[in-house]
């Protein structure tokens, strides 16, 4: 009888802290949302400007240094590179905070933007030395899942502290985690050994050039696909979530506070209950076919978009009201949205740690961050907003509605590459 793996206790307790991590940095997105009214207010500004501070100019330079962050993170010690990184994110967080212009904002958001690129890439290589193929779906999807703790308190607590506090204060309730998560990791993380799961056979010399794996990485069809098909998922996301709260405010005439409370703790918890779900559904079904890998996000990605759309059409009715706070009839199309919204990103992920060398996996991972930082972060908050001012005139406050469904309708795109790489047998072989 085999052996079965057996992971180290001490592998669970460094996968919290990543968690906690990456919910903290993510937090540092979300409550964009939460600030767009009265930073709009304050500096006089368009959607269409406010879209390309809190996602373009962050994607552009998250891009920029991305692939050379993944680089570094399989070359040098990934534990002192994050400690690092989250410090110096910190700093530039609270530099956000005491912008004085949008010009300002917009260059503290990029030195964000470029300290992060490094925080997923390093830890989803962690996480693959942390855990046997097998145990890898569960950390993965709940790594994956942990910008939903950070909805729960960006858009709800988050609400609380900038309507009482104002915008700048958002940006220093973000920072303060991560400063004493940075010096948590810095004293406490040890580095796994690189590749300790994987047979020895399939080690690859891990001093290669960088032009040398991208060009391995890129003509691995399956992992080209899935990549993309990812990016997508992300830009429907991140144009979601970063305009959810906005069109409460526009389309339900409910106050900035209650709707970011309502987003926060509705679409937050349901997500993450999501996440739990299918971090436990992922294991399970992998026992019986690696398919399970790609269809699930399927199904995910189809009733996702079912829920939605009928969420961003339906009429402005109040159902009834919790702790002062009115709740929208439509909300119930939003608690199914969040909780479908959990399905794709995990088990991507979880096939994406099987398709490369364990060397090559925080490269692989900086250009899935990459692409999937620049189509979400960056055009995702940019298109639905500049969609929204070129149908004002038309539409009024209810412009943004409709951009939101042009832009979740995108959805679409890895729905049709998922079945394609089901159909053509991508995935299939039992686990």
């Amino acid at each position: 009888m085999s052996k079965q793996p057996v992971v180290n206790i001490n592998a669970n307790h460094l996968t919290l802290l990543l968690i906690l991590a990456y919910s903290g940095t993510f937090m540092g997105r979300q409550i964009m949302s939460v600030m767009i009214e009265p930073i709009k207010t304050e500096f006089q500004a368009s959607d269409t400007v406010i879209g390309i501070i809190a996602g373009l100019a962050f994607a552009v330079v998250y891009a920029a240094s991305g692939l050379y962050a993944g680089r570094l993170s399989d070359r040098f010690s990934r534990t002192r590179i994050l400690a690092i990184c989250l410090l110096l994110w910190s700093f530039a967080t609270i530099f956000s905070g005491l912008a004085t212009g949008l010009v300002m904002l917009a260059c503290g958001r990029m030195i964000v933007a470029a300290m992060e690129s490094a925080t997923t890439p390093a830890s989803l290589s962690l996480i693959s030395d942390l855990y046997p193929p097998a145990k890898r779906a569960a950390p993965i999807s709940l790594y994956s899942g942990a910008p939903t703790i950070s909805i729960i308190l960006g858009l709800s607590v988050g609400a609380w502290v900038i309507d009482n506090y104002g915008w700048r204060a958002g940006f220093f309730f973000s920072a303060a985690p991560i400063l004493v998560m940075s010096v948590i990791l810095l004293l406490t993380a040890k580095e796994p050994e690189r590749g300790k799961w994987e047979p020895k056979g399939n080690l690859q010399a891990e001093h290669g050039s960088l032009l040398n794996s991208l060009t391995i990485i890129v003509k691995n069809k399956q992992c080209f696909w899935l990549v993309l098909s990812t990016s997508f998922g992300s830009f429907c996301a991140f144009s979601f979530v970063t305009w959810n709260t906005p069109f409460l405010v526009r389309s339900h005439n409910l106050e900035l506070q209650d709707a970011g409370i309502l987003v926060g703790m509705i679409t937050g918890a349901t997500a993450l209950i999501g996440t739990l779900f299918i971090g436990w559904f992922t294991g399970f079904m992998m026992r019986f076919n690696r398919a399970w890998l790609i269809r699930i996000p399927i199904i995910g990605n189809i009733l996702n978009l079912i829920a939605t759309v009928i969420y961003l059409f339906s009429p402005p009715q109040i159902a009834f009201e919790v702790a002062g706070i009115a709740v929208p009839t439509a909300m119930g199309w939003c608690v199914l949205a969040g909780f479908f919204s959990a399905f794709w990103l995990g088990p991507s992920l979880t096939l994406l740690t099987t398709l490369v060398s364990p060397h090559e996996l925080s490269t692989t991972f900086a250009i899935q961050n990459i692409s999937g930082t620049v189509a979400g972060a960056g055009l995702g908050p940019f298109i639905p907003g500049i969609l929204s001012d070129l149908l004002t005139p038309v539409y009024g406050d209810e412009a943004l509605r409709f951009a939101l469904v042009i832009s979740i309708s995108f959805a679409l795109v890895p729905i049709v590459i998922l079945g394609g790489l089901h159909y053509q047998g991508a995935g299939t072989e039992h686990s």
